[in-house]
């Protein structure tokens, strides 16, 4: 997966990869835009994943299909992601077990 994401994005793009994928983001090359590279669920590492990604948008962000994801990462992280998908990306495809998403450029201008 990780080499799929170096092959698919610029060496200066930033990647978020959801959940436990350190190793996934070791073998994309790219930045995280969070110091969070696993689902680090304490109350102070939850609110520096949600004003990193807000402030600080990766081009693209990958999501585990599995269910494995759904019960290891707490549900206000779970919430927060799909909620900044929704507004700000759109599914470029899905492949591995992973959906991944685009960010899309023009969306500040659609939500203010």
């Amino acid at each position: 997966m990780g080499l799929w994401i170096r092959s698919n994005t610029l060496s200066s793009e930033k990647v978020f990869v959801a959940g436990y994928g350190a190793q996934i983001q070791a073998y994309s090359e790219r930045q995280s835009p969070t110091i969070y590279f696993n689902a680090t669920q304490t109350l102070t590492a939850k609110k520096r994943l949600f004003v990193d990604l807000s402030s600080d948008k990766p081009a693209m962000m990958v999501i585990p299909i599995s269910g494995m994801y759904i019960n290891a990462v707490d549900t206000d992280i779970q919430v927060f992601v799909h909620d900044l998908l929704a507004r700000n990306y759109s599914l470029d495809t899905s492949i591995y077990d992973y959906n991944i998403f685009r960010y899309k450029r023009n969306s500040i201008l659609k939500n203010p």
